[in-house]
């Protein structure tokens, strides 16, 4: 009998998650839709504390992807996008990148809008052409990021010469495996460092989810990936200038909603003085920083550029 190990990748896909639920002995492993888990006691925990930090049925998902790509650590995530955007978070301003220029356009877009705002630059390079790739790298060049096959024009890049080069000049090589999955393309059987999924795609296969992976292949990489994914949210509150702004903005708001609540799917924002925290006293609430013209704003799972188009509208001049 073959260890689940040295099963083929069939039989391994088949079975995750199988027979794990050792509290009812469940074949399929139960979905966890809680937000939070009751501690024990004081100072005790079951292992899950947060849904951001852990859940059941993520930490199954999570170890089946990164052992089927041969990685430590696997971090899932809601979208492709949002595992990219942690990924991208990982860097300075003013640290390099270079990436395929055969990519997805929200990959670009989130550069070329986002973190070329922070600082972070980007050369977009052929990747099938490692002397090209090579040429590119500069002092402050951190990474390589290819898609391999590329999006939408399918080029194949050399991942063993790509590595080896990332290896000799210190960069961290990205890999995204979305088109091939593991069970046709391993990069980290290459001198990959961290390999990206849509898992919205293959991985998922039925159009009916919307998750995105990041797959470490050192748990020490593994480790900073996992406080990026729970430390970081949508969630983002700003001052405008003034308190007629503030209700101007959200006057204006046109795909972003003005509700109460966060951490839906939905991108809401909301006037806290007002409303979630309209019962602290107003002297506290100066005491705190929490006047009148500051807003909150729970992004949701809409495109980037929509969500982003909208507060440039709502921010813009009357």
């Amino acid at each position: 009998m073959n260890t689940p190990g040295h099963l083929k990748t069939a039989s391994r896909l088949t079975h995750v998650g199988v027979g794990k639920d050792e509290a009812t002995g469940a074949i399929s492993y139960p979905i966890y839709p809680s937000a939070t888990c009751r501690h024990p006691a004081v100072g005790e925990s079951t292992g899950f504390d947060y849904t951001r930090s852990g859940n059941p049925t993520r930490q199954v998902l999570e170890n089946a992807l990164a052992e089927l790509e041969g990685g430590a650590r696997a971090c899932v995530f809601s979208s492709g996008m949002a595992a990219l955007t942690t990924l991208f978070l990982y860097f300075r301003s003013e640290d390099h990148l270079i990436v395929s220029q055969d990519l997805y356009g929200g990959t670009y877009r989130v550069l070329v809008e986002v973190f070329d705002k922070l600082g972070l630059r980007a050369s977009y390079v052929d990747t099938t052409d490692t002397a090209a790739v090579k040429a590119a790298i500069e002092p402050e060049s951190r990474a390589l990021l290819v898609e391999t096959p590329g999006n939408p024009l399918l080029g194949v890049a050399d991942l063993a010469a790509l590595g080896e080069a990332c290896r000799k000049h210190e960069l961290l090589f990205v890999v995204d495996n979305t088109f091939l999955t593991p069970a046709l393309q391993r990069p980290f059987d290459f001198g990959a460092d961290v390999v990206v999924h849509s898992a919205t795609k293959y991985l998922g296969g039925h159009n009916d989810l919307c998750a995105g992976v990041l797959v470490a292949r050192e748990e020490t990489l593994g480790e900073r990936l996992y406080f990026l994914q729970n430390s970081t949210g949508g969630i983002l509150s700003f001052r405008v200038d003034s308190q007629a702004t503030a209700r101007q903005v959200l006057k204006r708001l046109k795909l972003i909603s003005f509700a109460e609540s966060l951490g839906g799917v939905e991108s809401l924002m909301t006037l806290p003085a007002v409303q979630t925290h309209g019962d602290i006293p107003e002297p506290e609430r100066r005491r705190l920083g929490i006047c009148e013209s500051l807003l909150r704003l729970s992004v949701g799972i809409e495109d980037v550029g929509d969500i982003i188009a909208d507060l440039e509208q709502a921010l813009g001049k009357p």
